[in-house]
């Protein structure tokens, strides 16, 4: 799945031509249709914890609500001054805010998936706000 999220950055890149790359992508793999570009004047919650939610955080931290994390330890937590949410949570309330996957590199792919799976209907991910990867 990580390397398929791979194959979707390089075709965003190649769609900014007009070429519906990402559109034929997504047809096969329907899961990466719910990846969007991030709307920075909106709320947001940033799914991940963790270095990469901090990274995320100092670039957008205005707007940030709360943080959403799969890992019980962490939920009910604090980071950076907002409140760690679950998955389950934010899913009662993602009308009210857009996430923010902000993970490593190597986890994308899985997230979104697992995000997909879960019923989120829309994300962004940091690194293509950011254009950094690591691959």
């Amino acid at each position: 799945v990580n390397l398929l999220f791979q194959v979707y950055v390089e075709m965003m890149h190649m769609d900014a031509s007009g070429a519906g790359y990402r559109d034929v992508f997504c047809q096969t793999i329907p899961a990466f249709a719910i990846v969007e570009p991030f709307k920075s004047t909106e709320p947001t919650a940033i799914f991940g914890a963790g270095d990469y939610g901090n990274r995320a955080f100092r670039k957008i931290g205005e707007n940030v609500l709360n943080y959403v994390d799969t890992n019980p330890e962490k939920v009910g937590l604090f980071y950076n001054g907002k409140e760690i949410i679950s998955l389950d949570d934010f899913l009662e309330r993602q009308k009210e805010m857009q996430l923010l996957v902000a993970l490593f590199d190597g986890k994308i792919g899985e997230a979104i998936l697992q995000l997909y799976e879960s019923g989120i209907q829309s994300c962004s991910v940091y690194q293509l706000l950011a254009g950094v990867f690591n691959y």
